[in-house]
């Protein structure tokens, strides 16, 4: 009886191991699914007044409006995309 019960929570941890394994190994990929050779993707955007723009994907300027949004744009890595920000935000005390 017991070496059913250990053979199954052997059974059981190789499964769990296994299935660890492989989320972990596919979520390390760097590969954009669906992105085209020429890198001429675009998308639309519709802001809140209904207008739409077509916006090259991946966007190559940012511009930060807004409460938060430098601070977002910082936290996904795209300090080196920012090509203008609010005036307050240059406002704020630095520190040195």
């Amino acid at each position: 009886m017991q070496t059913k019960t250990l053979k199954a929570k052997i059974i059981l941890s190789l499964l769990i191991l296994l299935l660890v394994s492989v989320f972990v190994v596919s979520g390390c990929s760097n590969k954009i699914a669906n992105k085209e050779a020429t890198g001429s993707q675009k998308i639309v955007i519709t802001d809140l007044s209904g207008r739409q723009v077509n916006v090259p994907v991946p966007a190559q300027k940012v511009v930060a409006i807004g409460p938060g949004a430098l601070r977002l744009v910082c936290y996904v890595n795209g300090v080196g995309k920012v090509v203008g920000v609010e005036n307050a935000e240059k406002q704020w005390p630095t520190i040195q």
